[in-house]
């Protein structure tokens, strides 16, 4: 049989066998230290199975799509006019992952976001270059209705390494800003660079849809018998389960955390570690 008479099913099936599963776990990693995510991947090295034939491309292409890395807004362009051309590529992304130097053209990211209805997870970078901007992402906002977020922060302590720690505050500001306009969010995820200050705690505040939150472990005060940190989070009403991830200070935060359930609240939220999760 010719490759033309091949059914569009069989021919899916091959491609679909040939190309390495989505990783979710792998796609949503936060970075260690200042090393960003690899541009390449398994899935992208098998795109030259898509040369085939046109009709190849034409069948294959949305399955490479799951989920969308943008790092420079010239990709965000690019992805933008495909999705807007190919509404099969639009609808197979679930995975939006927004790097530093992807949100500076707030047209081009509306209307990928109007094109890609199926996303449900949003990763977004909140250590921005210089000359990059959220413009893009407020444009989009109303577009995206993600049920998981994950923010990825480095530590207040290295801002001035990497610019004015002004500009950071105020990016970080309008961030947490777009994150409130968010409704559909139940879980949020944040690196372990985040020290969550009172910015964020009043903007997870605010999501009356969230359930739960991803934080990093607290500093170890010992010498007081209750973190701050931790009994906002254990009383809090905005969500029902707290997960910390980072294998130090357990003890403590645990201590705390049941502590903070007995002081004057008739609200106390479930803990867990982000390594015994499934």
């Amino acid at each position: 049989m010719s490759e033309a008479k091949l059914p569009e099913e069989l021919i899916r099936e091959i491609i679909r066998l040939c190309i390495p599963p989505f990783c979710p776990k792998a796609f949503l990693k936060f970075p260690v230290g200042r090393t960003s995510q690899q541009r390449s991947s398994e899935r992208a090295e098998m795109a030259g199975i898509l040369l085939v034939s046109r009709r190849w491309l034409r069948i294959g292409t949305p399955m490479f799509y799951k989920g969308v890395v943008l790092w420079t807004s010239r990709q965000t362009s690019a992805v933008a006019r495909l999705v807007a051309t190919d509404p099969a590529v639009g609808r197979m992304i679930q995975y939006l992952r927004l790097e530093s130097g992807s949100m500076t053209r707030p047209r081009d990211l509306a209307k990928l976001a109007e094109n890609a209805p199926s996303i449900r997870t949003v990763y977004v970078e909140g250590d921005l270059c210089q000359d990059d901007s959220y413009d893009g992402l407020l444009r989009a906002v109303r577009y995206l209705r993600p049920t998981k977020l994950y923010i990825a922060v480095c530590p207040e302590v290295a801002w001035s390494a990497y610019g004015p720690t002004t500009r950071r505050r105020e990016n970080l500001a309008v961030l947490s800003g777009i994150v409130g306009m968010w409704t559909s969010v139940t879980e949020i995820h944040f690196s372990d660079g985040e020290a969550l200050g009172h910015m964020w705690q009043h903007c997870l505040h605010t999501l009356t849809s969230l359930r739960e939150v991803h934080i990093p472990t607290p500093p170890d005060r010992s010498n007081s018998p209750l973190s701050p940190t931790v009994v906002t989070y254990a009383q809090s009403p905005a969500f029902k389960r707290v997960v910390f991830h980072g294998t130090e200070k357990r003890d403590y935060v645990t201590r705390c955390f049941e502590k903070a359930k007995g002081h004057g609240t008739e609200h106390a939220n479930t803990l867990a570690w982000e390594d015994e999760l499934d």
